[in-house]
Order: C-alpha cells, then structure tokens, then sequence
C-alpha cells in the first residue's frame, strides 16, 4: 500500500506536464495570477 502512495506522488506531477491540455484551464488563471 505504501508504495502506491510513493507511485501517485512520483506520477501526479508527471502526468501535470504530459497533461497540458487538461491543466490549461487552471494554467491560465495562475498565469494571470502571476502578472498581476
């Protein structure tokens, strides 16, 4: 069981960046967090 936990953690920011057109809707809003 531990180690699934280890592989969810190892994989969710994996997928963040493979999963760009997902993000894309919460990325704009940090973007725009960012400039202002």
């Amino acid at each position: 069981m531990r180690t699934h936990t280890n592989a969810n953690a190892i994989w969710d920011p994996a997928p963040v960046e493979v999963a760009l057109p997902f993000p894309l809707e919460v990325s704009p809003e940090l973007e725009v967090q960012e400039p202002q």
